[in-house]
């Protein structure tokens, strides 16, 4: 059984890693709106940041939640949390339509593990996490880029509600304000979705 887990997890993290596999030109624009793209250019020279983003949710099963806004009712949140150093994977998704459902994957190589989850939220459940989503989506600064994607684990949040797309994206370790919030609501998803996972870094207090 670990044996398959193994197999299974080093073939997606194979693929996730090989560049060639999906064209980042075609891969990114169906994930990111083009505002996105150029403000990464911008800021970084390169849109490999949400290029390497894209190319992750893509090999993960994920859909677009940029293409599908607005034409789909309720709302949708989408947590992603990227590993460079321990190739780690994380994605959280929460559906709200009269009810809320969350879906998780995760995999991992040290230790090579491959997860799955689904929960329902009551709506004790949901208040909870609509406060910490309220805090990260008034954030005026979107993105802060200081480091590269190579050294640092990366934290992205999506979200469509009422036909509005926002995505925001920090690296950590971090001790800014919007890396703080974004950090709490990434590991209340990760815990209301039952995976026993923890993304705080060692060196950052809650």
């Amino acid at each position: 059984m670990r044996k398959n887990v193994f197999l299974k997890a080093a073939l997606l993290f194979g693929t996730i890693a090989s560049y060639g596999s999906i064209a980042a030109t075609e891969a990114t624009p169906e994930y990111f709106p083009p505002k996105v793209l150029d403000e990464a250019k911008h800021a970084f020279g390169t849109a490999l940041v949400l290029e390497t983003y894209a190319r992750t949710l893509h090999e993960l099963g994920e859909s677009s939640i940029y293409k599908s806004c607005g034409q789909t009712r309720g709302e949708t949140y989408r947590f992603l949390y990227l590993s460079e150093i321990g190739g780690e994977r994380i994605v959280v998704t929460l559906l709200r339509d009269g009810v809320s459902r969350l879906t998780g994957k995760a995999v991992g190589l040290r230790p090579a593990y491959q997860l799955e989850s689904k929960a329902d939220l009551s709506d004790e459940d949901w208040k909870s996490l609509a406060g910490k989503i309220a805090a990260v989506l008034s954030l005026k600064e979107k993105g802060r880029p200081e480091k590269s994607i190579v050294d640092a684990d990366n934290l992205v949040f999506e979200s469509c509600k009422a036909n509005s797309y926002q995505m925001i994206y920090r690296w950590l370790p971090t001790e800014d304000a919007a890396g703080q919030e974004l950090l709490n609501l990434g590991e209340a998803l990760i815990r209301a979705v039952k995976f026993e996972l923890s993304i705080r870094p060692t060196n950052v207090v809650p």
